[in-house]
């Protein structure tokens, strides 16, 4: 799995390609963890458009995203267009959490 971080103002955006599952999340939390200690965030964009797999681990690293934003006063965005990832966050109720974006056109306008 792959971790790309791009930043802009005060927006950090974690693109994230391949397959995330129990083994990488362990890793990818920590890279995570250790990039959103290091600056004031004021939106933290989590990409998943770059994911092959993801199973119910993709869950706990974006709600562990969530807690830590949180705590630095900065909101979670997730974008995605995949269906499934899509009803496993409503089943998990994650997207009450976060927000959801669902077209490249939204995540562009809240990019920039």
């Amino acid at each position: 799995m792959e971790i790309r971080f791009s930043e802009q103002e005060r927006v950090l955006m974690i693109a994230l390609f391949g397959e995330l599952d129990h083994h990488n999340s362990i890793t990818a939390r920590e890279r995570i963890d250790l990039k959103l200690s290091t600056g004031s965030y004021k939106k933290i964009i989590y990409s998943l458009s770059g994911l092959s797999f993801m199973d119910s681990s993709g869950i706990g690293l974006i709600a562990n995203g969530c807690k830590t934003a949180a705590a630095i006063g900065a909101v979670v965005l997730v974008y995605t267009q995949n269906e499934k990832y899509l009803k496993m966050f409503q089943l998990a109720k994650l997207n009450e959490l976060c927000r959801m974006i669902e077209t490249e056109k939204e995540l562009n306008t809240l990019w920039k």
